[in-house]
Parts: structure tokens; sequence; C-alpha cells
């Protein structure tokens, strides 16, 4: 069923089918986007009376200067509902514990993505899960925590406000910051890079080149460093500023995993949340997208789909 909801729908829910407890998912390595609006619904149905967590299984790294650590939790003989945040895709769930629940609603900002909640509220034109919670929960009911986790879900999202934006989005920051969202704790979080964060940024901005006009990427074939080859290929935004239509950073790992992200200016139409669809289990936004590959050599069916885009710019 595809239908919006509200959480005053979710509680009259849980009320009729006498259930306590209401569980929060998200997809596989979870963002900014994804933990915000996570901790922000556990923090509004906790204070409404329910026994609320975040379900992970893996171990949780997210932006730990600004969120709490969220510890792995398993679900046993337990009565739920779950509510999925940020996942697209049925493949992209970091785990499949959500299946338990009795009713599973579903809240997301990705086009084009499975409908695999009983409810599910998409609205692909915000800039993140986030500007959709917030817009959920009515201003009494924000807590300042409940609006730094928010703000920062939305602050992270949009690259720092520089793409995935739209008119809405500011309304609700400023409902966020009405209610106290500590924007300059959050800002001055991330303004600090790590020593291998900027060796990793380093690495990509040295191998880049240009492999059409207007495409600039690094590609790096089995990676044997320490690094991630994840946090290397989400490197890519240290390329956004050469004047060019689309930046990537591909990165293959040890163990052949091949991770791919890819960017596109503002100034274009050029959709990289399809190339993430079709060729990779994953999916993003208009102008940001990641996702890993099956063959690392589809990578170059990729280049040449975008340089055919960007001529059409």
């Amino acid at each position: 069923m595809d239908k919006q909801f509200t959480l005053e729908d979710i509680k009259l829910k849980a009320c009729e089918m006498n259930i306590q407890r209401i569980y929060i998912f998200s997809h596989a390595k979870h963002d900014g986007d994804a933990k915000g609006a996570a901790l922000a619904l556990v923090e509004y149905f906790t204070q409404n009376g329910y026994n609320s967590k975040y379900i992970i299984t893996a171990e949780d790294n997210c932006l730990l200067g600004v969120f709490p650590k969220v510890e792995t939790s398993c679900i046993k003989d337990e009565k739920f509902i779950a509510i999925s945040v940020d996942t697209s895709i049925v493949s992209g769930n970091e785990n499949d514990l959500y299946k338990k629940a009795e009713i599973i609603y579903k809240i997301d900002h990705h086009k084009d993505g499975d409908l695999f909640g009983d409810y599910n509220y998409i609205d692909d034109e915000a800039s993140s899960t986030c500007e959709i919670v917030s817009s959920m929960i009515l201003k009494d009911d924000i807590t300042p925590k409940m609006a730094t986790y928010l703000y920062t879900g939305i602050y992270t999202d949009t690259g720092g406000f520089k793409y995935g934006i739209r008119d809405v989005m500011f309304l609700q920051l400023s409902k966020l910051l009405k209610c106290k969202a500590d924007y300059s704790f959050v800002v001055n979080n991330m303004k600090y890079i790590s020593s291998s964060r900027k060796r990793i940024e380093g690495l990509v901005a040295y191998n880049h080149k240009f492999y059409a006009k207007d495409v600039v990427g690094t590609i790096i074939r089995k990676y044997q460093h320490d690094f991630m080859a994840l946090s290397v290929a989400r490197a890519v935004n240290t390329l956004i500023s050469i004047n060019a239509k689309v930046f990537f950073c591909c990165c293959e790992a040890k163990n052949g995993d091949v991770f791919v992200e890819i960017r596109s200016s503002l100034n274009s139409n050029i959709d990289v949340s399809k190339l993430a669809k079709k060729y990779g289990d994953g999916g993003g936004h208009v102008h940001s997208a990641g996702f890993k590959l099956k063959e690392f050599d589809e990578i170059y069916n990729i280049l040449q789909e975008i340089e055919d885009l960007t001529r059409l710019q």
C-alpha cells in the first residue's frame, strides 16, 4: 500500500494493536540522514511512552562527534511496529529484523524505490529523510536533542546545503533552529578532518584525471592500504570544485568489492541516481549517489553513459 501517514497514525495503530514497542530501522552503512532520522524518531516515541530503539546489527561508527553510538541489537519473541527510514530498496536494509514486525511503515526521499512497507511515506522532492521527519513532528514535540539530530541529517545529506535543496527545506531548518538545534555544534564538528581523511582526499585528488570533456574522476584498482575502499570512494567531494559536470571515484577493495561515488554539478540535469540503480545495489539523489558494482569493468560502461549524457547538456 502506498499511502502517506502521520506519526499520530502510527500511535493510533499501536494502540489499536496493543503494541508498546516501536523500532526504527535503516539502510546498511547508515549515514547522517538515516541515523539522524532514526534517533529523532526514537526520542519522539520514547517521550510519548513507547519502548523505542534503533535496531542495527553492524558496528556503528557514523558521526560519533555529533551522534551517540548505537549499540547492536537483536529481536527475539517481541511484538513490535517497524519504521524504516531512508532505505530505498529492500536489499538496502541493514538487516532483515524489520520483517518480524506486525506492521511496517517506510519513510524515504529516494526516487523509484521499493514500496516494501505496509504504509509508505515517500517524498522524492525532499532534500533528506530528516526533512520529512521534521515536517511530521509537531514543533511542540521537538526537543533540542531531536532538533540537532534532524538538522545534522539535513546538513549532511545536502553536502552542507550545496545540493538537493528546496524552499521547504529551509522552512524545516527554521523550525529546528527555533527548537534549539545546536547548529554551531554540528557545523564545528563537520569542519574537523582527521589526518587519515586528509590522506585519503589527497590520494583521490592526486590520481584524478579527465575521462571526457566534462567528466573528472579517480579510478583505483586493488587498493591495498588500511583505509577502507568505501571511504576512498566517498572522498569524491574533493573533486567537485573542478570545472566539470560529473565527478566520480571508483575504488576496488582487497576482497574485490568495488565502490563508486558519483556527483553531478547543480547546473546540470544529469541524474546520477539512475546510474546507481542500473549498475549497483544502491541509489541516492539526482546530483549525488553511491553504489557497489558487480564487476569492476562496469565502470567503463558507466563512463560511456556519463559522456553521452554530458554531450546533451
